[in-house]
């Protein structure tokens, strides 16, 4: 009897963890159909992986030079993805820390580098005149987001046999912290920086600006 509990409890602990990996998965794959998150470069001046965030016709983007914040709005969508795998990583174990954390945690931390140096570099300057009371607050809250990411790395120095309950939890925090203040800066620069952008900045301009932020890329 024992020995069916235990075998029983085996098959149990088996399908739940199947069950959980499919469920995952499953929303993943919601968010990359709601997100149209696409690994396709677009064609014209520049050449980068993107994805492009719904009401924006993909196939239609793909057909023509790129624009700067219909780039921009397609990292923040990757962003907010590696945020989201992130916070589902972190949740599967109170225990110990999940390798995927940090492996998305590094691919946030590289692509919010280039995305903000890109944005400060490039369209920053050439909206100086027109956004001159916003940008400085959003570069405050870039260099608000290095720090806390800064901290967070802080924190994977201690080496691992050092890391105990208290490590764990305090990483989790600075963590969370990082991934708020990516969240909430990137709807303030949706509403605050690319929204008017797209209303003042002629096609050509976008366009312009695009092949200079992806240069490098092409």
């Amino acid at each position: 009897m024992v020995r069916f509990a235990m075998m029983l409890a085996s098959a149990v602990e088996w399908f739940m963890d199947k069950f959980m990996n499919w469920f995952l998965e499953a929303i993943v794959s919601r968010i990359d159909k709601r997100y149209h998150i696409r690994e396709q470069p677009f064609t014209g001046p520049t050449s980068l992986v993107a994805g492009v965030d719904v009401p924006v016709d993909v196939q239609a983007a793909l057909q023509q030079p790129a624009a700067a914040c219909v780039c921009l709005r397609a990292e923040h969508r990757r962003l907010e993805r590696y945020a989201y795998l992130i916070r589902m990583a972190l949740s599967r174990s109170e225990t110990e820390l999940d390798p995927e954390a940090l492996s998305e945690f590094d691919k946030l931390q590289q692509l919010w580098t280039v995305h903000s140096g890109r944005e400060e570099k490039v369209l920053f300057p050439r909206l100086q005149a027109s956004l001159a009371a916003v940008l400085p607050e959003l570069e405050e809250e870039h260099r608000g987001i290095v720090a806390a990411g800064r901290r967070v790395r802080d924190l994977l120095e201690v080496p691992p046999q050092a890391r105990n309950e208290q490590w764990l939890a305090d990483f989790r925090a600075r963590t969370s912290e990082t991934l708020d203040l990516i969240l909430g800066h990137i709807q303030q620069e949706e509403v605050r920086l690319l929204a008017p952008a797209e209303k003042d900045l002629p096609a050509e301009d976008q366009q312009r600006l695009a092949a200079e932020m992806y240069a490098s890329a092409a």
